[in-house]
């Protein structure tokens, strides 16, 4: 158990100092107990430090503070001690069951807990276990009732065994959890994921789950990534995972597969992504199934190698949730099929490349959604729809036509509303066609923000309000009606 009172005395020993006596103690402090990284606090009586690599229950592994200096010690510490410090450049193995607490692994140090072996964490005062290193767990972590074990910034648990957790386990931001079994699915140990922190699936060669998914799954996640380069096999999660608030990664799968669910789950996959889906080698399934799939994406798609693609004829719908958001595929391949895309009611998107919409499938713009598809083109045998309130800007030289070979929308089947904003923006001069539904054409509201100018290939009425934000309108023999009462009807 830590004893702090010898701490706080040393507080109130520094505050009746003078203040130039007050920084030379502090210095002198920071000098002695912060080698390597770990903590602000001077050393008390008892508190031991790793002086190399070598077994916990080694004597020659550790060295304890008298008071006064760093001596040899005649036993190994547990939590009857006080502060135990990994430091930096060392590696401490359990290699025999102990019980500790106060244990802080500083920046380049390691503990590993050997397999059979268990590293117990006691409820101490303040953070039983602090890790800015690496705790390496091929045995068992325990972390009792009332204990607290935080892993910091730059701090990783690599674990391959068990680690049980009736206390609290914490993720802080920069924080790393690496899931590193490699022939059995393991469980991701129950924790909280601050903003910042990334559970990361990295160990996986032959393991298949035929039978069942990696544990602990249904948590709320800030960044999860998979990263499995010796993966041999279709690995499902059985859509078990439903939120994660930052980003999701795929890097590798090795010659296999993530599925995120497959056919036959017992759940339905309803994942939430707060931040982007990003996928840069490997193969993402999002679904084989028979039942709908659904992805909230909150961020940005970004694809720079590797597939993603929903094998099911139950498919996907992909929702577009976040403002100023993008869609990006540098490289790699997606496979549309049997996937729909919506950005929401609030939410815009700007397309960096184009997209295709399959047969029976759907692009829709919601209600108060943007949609910017720039010089990009989305096609295919599907539907695109612009709903009532939505947005969309054109950037291609022939906006919308009404022949499917033209212009930025290129689906078989085309749905554009009238009470919807059209944004003509783009970098070359443009032709408006007769791709709008009704001649003459009627639209809510027209926004021209071409400076290269905008030219009317039909007659055209704006009955809410038309804006000139740059460019030329060049109406021709054409004629733009704006019948919308009052100043506010023409802006710009």
């Amino acid at each position: 158990m830590r004893n702090w009172t010898n701490r706080q005395l040393i507080r109130v020993a520094f505050r009746a100092l003078f203040p130039l006596q007050l920084a030379q103690v502090f210095c002198a402090v920071v000098l002695f107990g912060l080698v390597g990284g770990g903590t602000a606090w001077g050393q008390a009586a008892g508190d031991y430090r790793s002086k190399q690599s070598g077994n916990w229950s080694s004597t020659n592994t550790w060295e304890r503070f008298n008071g006064a200096s760093w001596v040899a010690v005649v036993a190994t510490p547990t939590s009857l001690d006080g502060q135990i410090t990994i430091r930096a450049g060392h590696i401490v193995t359990v290699t025999a069951s102990v019980t500790a607490d106060q244990v802080i692994v500083q920046s380049g140090g390691q503990i590993t807990v050997n397999s059979a072996f268990i590293l117990t964490l006691a409820n101490g005062a303040g953070t039983d276990l602090d890790v800015f290193g690496t705790v390496n767990v091929a045995g068992t972590l325990t972390i009792n009732a009332g204990a607290a074990a935080v892993v910091e910034s730059g701090g990783i648990l690599q674990n391959s065994g068990t680690v049980n957790t009736t206390g609290t386990l914490t993720f802080a931001s920069g924080g790393k959890y690496q899931h590193t079994y490699t022939t059995s699915a393991g469980t991701i140990p129950t924790a909280t994921w601050n903003a910042g922190s990334t559970c990361e699936i990295t160990g996986y060669t032959t393991y298949n789950t035929a039978n069942s998914p990696p544990g602990g799954l249904a948590q709320n996640f800030y960044n999860f990534t998979w990263n499995c380069p010796g993966q041999t096999g279709t690995i499902t999660l059985h859509g078990n995972i439903a939120t994660v608030n930052g980003d999701f990664t795929v890097l590798s799968t090795g010659s296999g597969t993530l599925m995120a669910r497959q056919n036959g789950d017992g759940t339905t996959l309803n994942l939430t992504i707060g931040g982007n889906l990003n996928v840069q080698g490997g193969t993402l399934d999002s679904n084989n199934g028979t039942t709908a799939a659904t992805i909230n994406l909150g961020g940005s798609y970004n694809e720079t190698g590797g597939a993603f693609l929903c094998s099911g004829a139950g498919g996907l719908a992909l929702n577009f949730t976040g403002a100023n958001k993008t869609f990006t595929q540098s490289a790699g391949a997606i496979n549309t099929a049997n996937m729909s895309f919506t950005v929401n009611a609030g939410a815009s998107l700007t397309l960096n490349n184009g997209l295709s919409v399959s047969t029976g499938q759907n692009f829709t713009v919601s209600n108060n959604a943007t949609l910017n598809c720039g010089t990009n083109v989305i096609s295919g045998a599907g539907t695109f729809t612009l709903s009532s309130g939505g947005t969309l800007g054109l950037g291609d030289p022939n906006c919308v036509g009404l022949s499917g070979a033209s212009g930025n929308i290129q689906t078989t089947n085309r749905s554009f509303t009238a009470a919807a904003t059209y944004v003509l923006n783009g970098a070359v001069p443009q032709f408006v066609g007769v791709g709008l539904t009704g001649f003459p054409v009627f639209i809510q509201n027209l926004t021209i923000n071409n400076s290269a100018g905008v030219t009317l290939g039909v007659t055209m009425s704006v009955y809410g309000t038309l804006t000139l934000a740059s460019g030329v309108l060049n109406t021709g023999t054409n004629v733009i009606n704006v019948t919308a009462p009052g100043a506010a009807a023409i802006s710009g």
